[in-house]
C-alpha cells in the first residue's frame, strides 16, 4: 500500500482545485491510499459541497497562521499517516511556499501540481526566487497543460529535476447534447463571482447584442454577486435576462444539455478550467477566452471559438456570429466532443499520476 498525503492550503471559495483533489481520492487504485490536508478555514465550505473519504482540516495557510504552526501541522500529519510521498497542490502560484520549503529540508519525497497563469505581476522577485529554489528540490512537478509548462519556463524561469504535463480531466458523459440552438437563446457559465472569471466581460458583451432575446445564467456564487447583478441591471436591454443560481452540490448535465444552447468562459486567468471541461464533454457549443490552459483544450480538439480575454467587444462579435449562424459552433460540438473524451479522460490521467506516485515513493 502506497500512502499519499495530499496537502492544499487553498482558502478561496469552491472551485476546480477541490474537484481535482476529489478526483485524486476517488479514482486512484486500491493499492494507493490518499489522505488530504485542507486549511482549517475551509471546513464548512468543503464539507458542505464535497465528499472526501479521508481528510483533515488543519492550519496551513499563511494568510491566517504563522510558519511554526503550519510546519507543525504538516509534520504531525506525516507522522500520523506514515506517508510514503507528499503531493502538494497549490491554490495559487506562490502559496504553499512554507510547506514546500519545509519538505525540501526532509528526506520525504514530494511532488507538486502547479497551475501557472500568464501574469508575471502576480509574483514579486523574492517569492519568485523562493519558488525557483523549492521546485528544483521537488521529486516531480506536474503542470496541468503544456501552456502552463511554457509559462513556467519562459515567464517564471522555473527549473525542475523531473516534470510532466497531466491535464485536468473529467469522466466523459454518456448522454451528450443532442439538440441545438432554440430561440430565445439560453447561455450559461459556471464559477465563482470573482474578477478572475470575467463575468463582467460576458454581461458587457451581451449588452452590445440588442436584437436578440438572451437568457444568461451564472451557475455559481461569490463575493462579487451583487456587483454583477447591478452591472446587468444598468446596461442590459429589456430583452436580456441575467440570473445567478448559486452553488449546486452536483450539476445535472443531462438537464443542462436540454435547456442551454451555449457555454461561455470569459476567464482572465485559469490553469485549465473544470467547468469548461465539463461543458466540452457534455457537448455544448463553446466560446472561450484565450487565457492559459483553456486555449489548449479549444485548439487541441477544435472544440470552440476563442476571443481575446477581457475584450468584450470581440466576445460580442463572436456571440453575434453564433446567434445569427450557430451551425459552425454546433458542428464543432457535435463532431469533436469525442476528442475531448479521449484527451481529457480522468481515468487515463489518474493512471499517469499513479505512475508518478509509484516512481517517487520512499
Amino acid at each position: 500500500m502506497i500512502k499519499v498525503l495530499v496537502v492544499s492550503d487553498l482558502t478561496g471559495g469552491l472551485g476546480g482545485v477541490y474537484t481535482y483533489l476529489q478526483q485524486i481520492q476517488s479514482y486512484t487504485s486500491k493499492d494507493i491510499s490518499v489522505h488530504i490536508l485542507f486549511d482549517a478555514s475551509t471546513k464548512i465550505n468543503v464539507s458542505g459541497y464535497y465528499q472526501f473519504k479521508s481528510a483533515d482540516f488543519v492550519p496551513l495557510s499563511n494568510k491566517f497562521y504563522d510558519e511554526i504552526l503550519i510546519v507543525e501541522s504538516v509534520k504531525r500529519a506525516i507522522k500520523q499517516y506514515s506517508a510514503d510521498i507528499i503531493h502538494v497542490v497549490n491554490g495559487s502560484i506562490k502559496s504553499n511556499l512554507i510547506i514546500r520549503e519545509y519538505l525540501s529540508e526532509t528526506n520525504i519525497p514530494f511532488i507538486v501540481t502547479e497551475q501557472y497563469v500568464d501574469d508575471s505581476l502576480l509574483l514579486d522577485e523574492i517569492s519568485l526566487n523562493r519558488i525557483q529554489k523549492v521546485n528544483l528540490s521537488a521529486s516531480h512537478v506536474i503542470y496541468v497543460s503544456n501552456i502552463n509548462l511554457e509559462i513556467a519556463n519562459k515567464l517564471f524561469r522555473i527549473k525542475t529535476k523531473n516534470h510532466s504535463t497531466i491535464y485536468n480531466g473529467v469522466l466523459p458523459l454518456k448522454e451528450k447534447k443532442k439538440s441545438y440552438s432554440k430561440k430565445p437563446y439560453r447561455i450559461f457559465t459556471s464559477g465563482r463571482c470573482v474578477p478572475q472569471k470575467g463575468i463582467d466581460t460576458i454581461i458587457k458583451a451581451i449588452s452590445l447584442v440588442p436584437n436578440y432575446e438572451i437568457y444568461f445564467h451564472l451557475l455559481g456564487d461569490g463575493e462579487n454577486k451583487n456587483e454583477y447583478l447591478n452591472l446587468a441591471k444598468s446596461i442590459l436591454k429589456s430583452n436580456h435576462h441575467f440570473f445567478i443560481y448559486g452553488w449546486a452540490k452536483q450539476l445535472d448535465y443531462n438537464s443542462l444539455t436540454n435547456y442551454f444552447d451555449l457555454y461561455i468562459s470569459a476567464s482572465r486567468q485559469e490553469g485549465l478550467s473544470y467547468s469548461l471541461l465539463e461543458a466540452a464533454t457534455a457537448g455544448f457549443p463553446i466560446i472561450c477566452s484565450d487565457c492559459s490552459g483553456n486555449v489548449e483544450l479549444i485548439e487541441l480538439c477544435n472544440r470552440g471559438n476563442l476571443f481575446a480575454k477581457e475584450d468584450y467587444q470581440q466576445l460580442s462579435s463572436t456571440l453575434l456570429s453564433f446567434l445569427s449562424n450557430p451551425y459552425e459552433l454546433n458542428n464543432k460540438a457535435l463532431f469533436n466532443t469525442p476528442l475531448v473524451d479521449v484527451e481529457f479522460n480522468i481515468e487515463v490521467l489518474i493512471t499517469q499520476l499513479e505512475n508518478i506516485y509509484r516512481q517517487n515513493k520512499q
